[in-house]
């Protein structure tokens, strides 16, 4: 006996097999849509890690000169800006000063570098270190001589790191 399927039959294979393929599809898209996420916040943490560690290279190897050289502290907190007196020129007039500098417009928290040659045109280079960002949080305690620096992104993930002052 020849039997085949009726239209019936047919309609609701071909729905439940829609029905399937949806979710499927929608498990699949949650599946990448979570690695991105994963990815960017591990870009991120690692951008965040990297930017706290140019901060702990520029408070370490600067020169011991500096530490009674004339000009202000070494390392200066304002409300725009943290200010890293980082070395002196080789000529010895005008120290190099690392300024990492939030912009709330652009969300970007940048590196400038000022001075260092002792030029009259006081050379400035900027690098951009970290995008996403909603605060830069700085803070010097003077007794216990620690800066404390919090980057916070758009997101709310945190990386905080505190440097002993010399």
């Amino acid at each position: 006996m020849n039997r085949a399927l009726t239209i019936v039959e047919l309609l609701l294979a071909l729905a439940l097999l829609s029905v399937l393929t949806v979710a499927g599809v929608s498990w699949a898209r949650l599946a990448l849509r979570a690695g991105f996420d994963t990815a960017d916040t591990l870009a991120w943490e690692s951008a965040a890690h990297a930017t706290l560690d140019l901060i702990s290279d520029d408070l370490t190897t600067g020169d011991i000169a500096l530490q009674g050289a004339a000009g202000g502290p070494r390392v200066e907190v304002t409300p725009t800006e943290l200010r890293i007196r980082a070395r002196l020129a080789a000529s010895g007039s005008e120290p190099l000063v690392r300024i990492y500098r939030l912009d709330p417009e652009s969300q970007t928290l940048d590196r400038i570098e000022v001075g260092g040659a002792g030029r009259a045109d006081r050379s400035l280079r900027g690098r951009l270190l970290l995008g996403n960002i909603r605060t830069f949080g700085r803070t010097i305690d003077p007794d216990f001589r620690t800066l404390t620096v919090t980057i916070t992104n758009v997101a709310g993930r945190t990386e905080s790191r505190t440097y002993f002052l010399r």
